[in-house]
């Protein structure tokens, strides 16, 4: 027996359930209640009300309609009862790879070109749902194509039945879907499936099902129990109100082929009552009993839409109505309200961000189901097929589920990277490697190559020649055993994977190896994390075919799996809710709130290949997509008991053009305007701290953050003068000695030095990240350190080796770094003849140095000593912390002996006399230091260069103009500007005023101490 029963509310028809369940109770105690429901959020919600209304609700069965009808095939049907969407996939991708007859030409067209595999996978994957739809929709279609007569003169007709026709012959049993079960449910007489069937079968709060699914429960009528609570807002035959006939065109289409069921013949109708004069009650009043009541209704916020600017600003906004209810409605609790969106993961970082005080879970009907293995999976197939890039295989050994397998922990990670950094790794397995994308074998920055290094280090030492043609990397120490090891176990291990996996193979193989490459990946993973995988892995075992599938195939098939599992996580879990529309449709809430009603987004914009028969030649009771979800914001409307509110994009954020919104959004817009004087759609400001959130004058516009009100206020106080992030000085510290190495680091770089020894800040550059590919010029940094040993080996007449750099990876690799090391040294060699040509003799031992200098001790060593006097060179332009540096040698020195000192770059050649040295000087310098330790703003050495250059250019010549200072302020924000300069970043980023820092005191230490020094070195010059 079938029982009918509608209502427009969820609630009302739990009532009715619950006489059932009450009146009618099974035939024995251990007897399970059997459930259809359409979404898992429905079976969460009536699973917590009956055990609320019974006090006890227990051995129960949930079940979603289509697999529950499979499931119900399976056990009455003889006859193989169903082609899933997968077996057909692999068997249509099996089948079109042989088209040699000429009814399959239209194919060829989609089958040509690039790619051809992933284009024959994309191809299967369509036709596979297409006739699954056909299975489900058409099986008169599938019953003419077997006996070899064609239904449509649509010109893709003939080849869909020629290959429905192949796959038919793979399964000789083969009968339409569920026309076995019906018919064998109607032919058998009562109780011959007692044991198959369950007692009862209750189908609670659907909208639409298939007519062959009607048709199915119409047959398990016969055999037992079936109540159907169909959630349908109006049952009228003749529907008058417009949005019911715009919006409820499936439900309608759906309630005209139940009637065609002489069970379906007499409905049970339950009303909605008038509980609240609200706009939302009269709405769905209205749209209940099928009649239009406009009427004027005084302004409540029942139902309020939102036009906003961006996605955050709709979830700000939803935010802010949220507390609202929650201060209005005292007793009302979070989890009675919802958020919903048509795709909640576009919304999912802007909720996490802005719903960070208030308790919420965000699920969605394809969340990714095993994520962290799958993932770390599917990018271990995806690197396996790549250049192996430096930061690709570091990304994946650093995932939370693989290092542990390899016995690495985070501190060796950090080591490993330092490893990749040093050894200057690229890309590439090997030379080898290389050679597959057309490129010359060269060993250079492979991962081969650097292994090979860290491994000779590690086995001889400190030894800084070629072993065996390798050149060791000396910096491991017998600590890093393990983290070398589970380096190189990891390196092969993908290196081994990359070729197997490069082979085709049959789905049998890709299971096996999945399977293997698991238990290699995630041995440290508990097993329960890792049967998603295996469970892939035993599916893809079990499907026919056998046609060799290529790498690329399967990592799409993966990345479809992971994407499209369902998972019932977040939902209905005592605390707010958001989620999918789908995911809770039909299930009711105080306060619904509905994000990102955006025209094209909802309903969404379905399109079919052009061969789809179902759309090219529609049915009245077909399904549609489209129609489908205008009526699930049909049941929207409803669902909703105290509050309606929905946001949508509808102001640009260029020029704040009104933009529509959803067409099922103006139609219902239209309605409230037309019929209730409804107060229309509330034009969101910009920003979320704008002033009239809290001025009062307009009462649709509030807001409950208090930072956006306290940012609101701060915007109405006049602008305050520029501040810089680091202000005022330290305390001086008291040391009265003072090392050598700390005052050159300092005239190095002043506020380096005070963040990293007066701080304890080291902050990193993130702009100097290397690429992944082998080096086609010298880096910089790199090349200035690469010339300054080079130049020392040409003074000391020491070789330079440039196999050595090759193998360090750090010069240009093959031929073209042959041609540049051959033009560079004759570069390098007329600079070292120019530091020849002074004349200075042989390089002597660094002098031991123990001074005072007024209340400090000075000690340490200097360096840079030959015998006529000091020598600094750098092979680049002049810098000021050369000069600064060749300065304070040059002091302190002549402290000890009469000596001049010799700077030299590309562009200069400086001589400073001792005649320049002055006890003034040193204390300056030293003193100085000392106040470098307490604030940044000291010293700025390129600036103070610059200073001097200009003020003696303003002497000499008469066709220079700028100022001194001017040319100064212009190096530093050139300065601050360069993305290596990270501590003149943090200190001064944004500040445009440089009349605060470059002041007078600037000006003062230029003229009166630096200035005289740099004219004596111009004169002596």
């Amino acid at each position: 027996m079938l029982t009918f029963y509608t209502a427009p509310h969820s609630e009302l028809l739990l009532p009715q359930l619950l006489a059932v369940l009450k009146n009618q109770p099974l035939a024995h105690v251990f007897s399970r209640e059997h459930f259809l429901v359409a979404n898992l959020g429905m079976e969460r919600w009536l699973a917590q009300r009956l055990a609320q209304q019974t006090g006890l609700f227990a051995n129960y069965q949930f079940s979603l309609p289509e697999p529950f009808f499979q499931t119900l095939s399976r056990q009455l049907a003889t006859q193989t009862p169903l082609l899933t969407p997968e077996q057909l996939h692999w068997q249509i991708e099996q089948q079109l790879r042989c088209l040699d007859e000429a009814v399959f030409q239209p194919l060829q067209t989609y089958l040509t070109g690039e790619n051809q595999a992933i284009k024959r996978y994309q191809l299967a994957t369509v036709l596979s749902q297409l006739f699954y739809r056909y299975q489900l929709t058409r099986p008169d279609l599938l019953q003419d194509w077997q006996h070899g007569q064609l239904q449509t003169q649509d010109r893709s007709e003939p080849w869909q039945q020629a290959l429905w026709q192949r796959l038919i012959a793979t399964h000789p049993h083969y009968q339409p879907l569920y026309q076995t079960t019906i018919a064998q449910l109607h032919q058998s007489p009562r109780g011959a499936f007692n044991y198959q069937l369950p007692e009862r079968l209750n189908v609670f709060a659907i909208s639409t099902l298939p007519a062959v699914s009607l048709a199915l429960l119409q047959a398990l009528a016969q055999h037992c129990e079936v109540h159907f609570y169909c959630l349908q807002p109006c049952v009228s035959a003749e529907i008058a109100h417009p949005l019911l006939a715009s919006l409820g065109q499936q439900g309608q289409a759906f309630l005209q082929t139940g009637r065609v069921f002489p069970a379906f013949s007499q409905p049970i109708t339950l009303s909605v009552t008038d509980e609240k004069n609200t706009t939302l009650r009269h709405l769905q009043a209205a749209l209940a009993q099928d009649r239009l009541n406009p009427q004027p209704l005084a302004q409540d916020d029942s139902i309020t839409i939102h036009a906003c600017h961006s996605r955050m600003r709709e979830v700000e906004v939803a935010k802010n109505r949220l507390l609202d209810c929650l201060e209005k409605h005292p007793t009302l609790q979070v989890d009675k309200i919802v958020i919903l969106a048509p795709d909640i993961q576009v919304y999912a970082p802007y909720l996490h961000a802005v719903l960070n005080d208030i308790p919420h879970s965000i699920s969605s009907a394809h969340t990714q189901t095993g994520q962290t293995v799958l993932s770390a999976f599917n990018q271990f197939l995806a690197l396996c097929d790549s250049r192996f890039g430096w930061q690709a295989v570091l990304e994946l050994l650093e995932h939370p589920v693989i290092y542990p397998s390899f016995e690495l922990t985070e501190d060796d990670l950090l080591l490993i990277k330092h490893w990749v950094k040093q050894t200057q790794t690229r890309w590439g397995q090997s030379g080898e490697q290389k050679q597959q994308f057309e490129l010359p074998p060269l060993q250079e920055n492979t991962w081969q190559a650097s292994l090979e290094r860290l491994f000779m280090g590690y086995a001889v030492g400190q030894e800084t020649e070629f072993v065996c043609d390798i050149l060791p990397y000396t910096e491991l120490e017998g600590s890093s055993a393990q983290a070398l090891g589970g380096l190189s176990d990891f390196i092969q291990f993908l290196f081994t994977a990359s070729t197997h996996l490069q082979q085709p193979r049959t789905l049998l193989e890709w299971g096996g190896y999945f399977q293997q490459a698991g238990e290699v990946l995630f041995t440290n993973v508990p097993s329960s994390e890792r049967q998603r995988l295996y469970d892939l892995a035993a599916n893809l075992a079990e499907q026919s075919s056998d046609a060799p599938i290529e790498l690329a195939v399967m990592r799409q098939w993966l990345t479809q799996q992971i994407t499209e599992q369902t998972a019932a996580t977040g939902l209905l879990r005592g605390q707010l809710t958001c989620c999918s529309m789908a995911a809770v449709r039909g299930v009711p809430f105080e306060v619904i709130i509905v994000l990102g009603m955006n025209e094209g987004e909802f309903p969404r914009n379905h399109k079919s290949p052009t061969f789809d028969l179902i759309a090219q030649h529609p049915r009245y009771d077909d399904f549609s997509q489209r129609a489908d979800e205008r009526q699930q914001f049909l049941e929207l409307l409803f669902a909703a008991r105290q509050q309606l509110i929905i946001t949508y994009l509808g102001q640009s954020l260029g020029q704040n053009q009104t933009i529509p919104p959803a067409v099922v959004l103006s139609e219902l817009v239209e309605i409230l305007e037309n019929d209730y004087h409804w107060q229309g759609i509330i034009k969101q400001p910009l920003q979320a701290f704008s002033q009239r959130y809290f001025t009062g004058t307009e009462a649709r516009l509030f807001s409950y953050s208090a930072n956006d009100c306290a940012t609101a206020q701060a915007l109405l106080v006049e602008k305050q003068a520029q501040t810089l992030w680091w202000e005022g000085t330290l305390p001086p510290k008291l040391e009265t000695v003072l090392e050598l190495a700390e005052l050159c680091s300092f005239y190095r770089h002043p506020q380096r030095y005070f963040l990293r020894r007066q701080l304890d800040l080291q902050l990193i550059s993130f702009d100097n990240i290397p690429p992944e590919r082998e080096p086609f010029a010298l880096d910089p940094l790199e090349s200035y350190a690469i010339y300054q040993a080079w130049i020392e080996a040409l003074l000391n007449n020491q070789p330079f080796s440039l196999e050595k750099l090759q193998a360090r990876g750090v010069w240009l690799a093959g031929a073209m770094g042959q041609i540049e090391f051959a033009a560079q040294q004759n570069l390098l060699l007329e600079f070292v003849a120019t530091l020849k040509a002074l004349n200075l003799g042989n390089k002597t031992e660094p002098l031991a140095l123990d001074i005072n200098c007024g209340q400090w001790r000075l000690m340490g060593k200097l360096a840079q000593r030959y015998e006529q006097g000091s020598l600094f060179y750098r092979y680049a332009p002049l810098k000021g912390k050369d000069f600064f540096i060749a300065l304070l040698h040059h002091v302190l020195i002549n402290q000890v002996q009469a000596e001049t000192t010799y700077l030299v770059s590309v562009d200069s050649c400086l001589q400073l006399p001792p005649a320049i040295v002055n006890p003034e000087l040193f204390t300056q310098l030293v003193e100085l230091f000392v106040q470098g330790q307490q604030s940044p703003t000291a010293f700025f050495p390129d600036s103070v260069l610059e200073y001097m250059k200009q003020a003696v250019l303003l002497k000499n010549s008469s066709r220079a103009s700028k100022p001194a200072l001017a040319v100064a302020q212009e190096k530093w924000l050139q300065t601050l500007e360069q993305p290596y300069q990270v501590e003149l970043n943090r200190l001064f980023a944004g500040l445009t005023e440089v009349d605060s820092i470059l002041d007078a005191e600037f000006v003062r230490l230029c003229e009166t101490v630096f200035l005289p020094v740099w004219e004596a070195c111009q004169s002596s010059h």
